[in-house]
């Protein structure tokens, strides 16, 4: 069995980038993404469940993760308007990019993020996620287009 308390540090320094950026990509904004990352993390510290490895800990902190962002985007308080903050980015086509995936809806975000920026498998998304595998290559063969569009948009504007 891998207990969570005894591997805690190891967690939080192995995966916080990389939950945050996550994060960061679905909620839009860096203080929000913060919040979501600390709550997934003292949630962690708090259980008591037992996981059989490292990665089970790692899938069950990005569903923590996701659950509590979407619900923290569904609440009163981000239903007005705000400012994206960026993150910075070496090269114009990988902001693009990011910035492009960010006008995608949540349901298309999530599994676009999960499947080529954490590189969880369909299998995997479907578990942190709560929805069926089919579901998710849909919604990534949809997202897909849908970037596309907004690339080709963007691109021919420049």
């Amino acid at each position: 069995m891998y207990h969570v308390q005894d591997e805690y540090e190891l967690l939080v320094h192995t995966y916080y980038e990389k939950l945050y950026r996550f994060i960061y990509g679905y909620c839009k904004n860096s203080s929000d993404a913060e919040d979501v990352v600390q709550v997934a993390y003292l949630r962690l510290f708090e259980t008591d469940k037992k996981f059989e490895t490292e990665q089970h800990a790692k899938n069950w902190l990005y569903q923590v993760a996701v659950n509590y962002a979407r619900d923290l985007m569904k609440s009163r308080w981000h239903k007005r308007e705000k400012l994206p903050d960026e993150l910075p980015w070496e090269q114009k086509e990988q902001a693009d990019l990011f910035g492009a995936i960010r006008k995608l809806p949540d349901k298309y975000r999530v599994v676009v993020l999960l499947y080529y920026y954490e590189e969880y498998s369909i299998r995997e998304i479907s578990e942190i996620t709560g929805v069926r595998e089919t579901t998710i290559q849909t919604r990534l063969q949809r997202a897909r287009e849908k970037l596309k569009n907004i690339l080709e948009r963007e691109w021919s504007y420049e």
